[in-house]
């Protein structure tokens, strides 16, 4: 059965991915379109740091969703809840 919690702490969502093998990435051409890759890299996709990835997703006011499972790698980023 899926856990699915939502998420804007920074170690949470790093430590999420990184035990999946998630390594954090931006389409190219963008400069704010950001993703988790975790098999190997797509042409679209760029490797970036974690903390680009976390300014990215401060600035844009997204939090992480995600299923906390350790075999699932499932996760969104959605907007922040304006009423939190």
């Amino acid at each position: 059965m899926a856990n699915i919690k939502t998420t804007q702490d920074l170690k949470t969502i790093e430590e999420w991915a990184k035990v999946r093998g998630g390594i954090p990435c931006k389409v190219k051409g963008t400069d704010d379109l950001i993703r988790i890759r975790f098999d190997p890299l797509e042409e679209n996709l760029e490797e970036i740091t974690w903390a680009e990835f976390f300014e990215i997703l401060e600035d844009q006011e997204l939090q992480f969703l995600y299923d906390e499972s350790e075999e699932n790698r499932f996760y969104k980023l959605i907007e922040k809840d304006k009423n939190e």
